[in-house]
Parts: C-alpha cells; sequence; structure tokens
C-alpha cells in the first residue's frame, strides 16, 4: 500500500511504501503509523536548503500503486511512486525522472547534504 501526507495546506496524491520512515519531531515514524494523526515533520526548506519544521495530518493510505525504489551509495533505500517530488541540489524532481547523477538531499545531516551514487530498482 501507499501512503501519503498532507504538509501544512498543500494536498498530496503521491506516495511512500508504508514502512518508509518519516522524520518526525518525536523520532523516526513509519507513515502507516501515521494514518489519522497530526503532527510536525522536519524537511527541507525549497529556498534556503535548511531544514524546517512543518504540521503534518490527513496521512491516508492511497492503495497500491507501482512503485521504484532509489537506493543510496549508504545502502538505505526508498520506496516512493514515481511522481512523487524529490529535493536535489538542483530542485524537486519527480522520482521517475530522476537519473543517478542527480543529487538527492540528506536530512539527517546537521546541514544539508546530498546522497551520491543513487541506484534504480522498478517494483
Amino acid at each position: 500500500n501507499c501512503y501519503a501526507i498532507t504538509k501544512s495546506n498543500i494536498i498530496s496524491h503521491n506516495c511512500l511504501a508504508g514502512n518508509t520512515l518519516v522524520f518526525t519531531t518525536s523520532g523516526y515514524k513509519r507513515i502507516d503509523e501515521l494514518v489519522g494523526k497530526v503532527g510536525k515533520v522536519i524537511t527541507i526548506d525549497p529556498k534556503t536548503h535548511e531544514r524546517v519544521v512543518e504540521n503534518f495530518r490527513n496521512v491516508v493510505c492511497n492503495g497500491v500503486k507501482p512503485t521504484i525504489t532509489i537506493t543510496f551509495d549508504n545502502g538505505e533505500r526508498l520506496t516512493l511512486t514515481e511522481d512523487h517530488r524529490v529535493l536535489t541540489k538542483n530542485g524537486w524532481v519527480e522520482a521517475g525522472k530522476l537519473t543517478e547523477e542527480d543529487d538527492i538531499v540528506n536530512l539527517e545531516q546537521p546541514k544539508v547534504m546530498y546522497y551520491d551514487n543513487i541506484r534504480f530498482e522498478g517494483d
């Protein structure tokens, strides 16, 4: 199943796999455990590329959809729909349009850093 999250007033129908960890102010939480809850997520301001805290609400299950998996150079994997936007060094890019040359924002660093050497798998 795929899950979508609403941040502030932005409604997203793009999806992440249910076991995807979301960086909240209470630590990492699986997105499928956030259904029906409200809280705060740590995300990146697309203009400044700095970490910010935003409200979330209305996490919903959108059913089963085709996905792709991105594997990062450190072995971490992210499974999401092709239309889910990912923040790169050059701005937002739909996951299905990423290339192995794109540098994706790494939220875990105190200052924004980028993953290199990404690989893609179709699901």
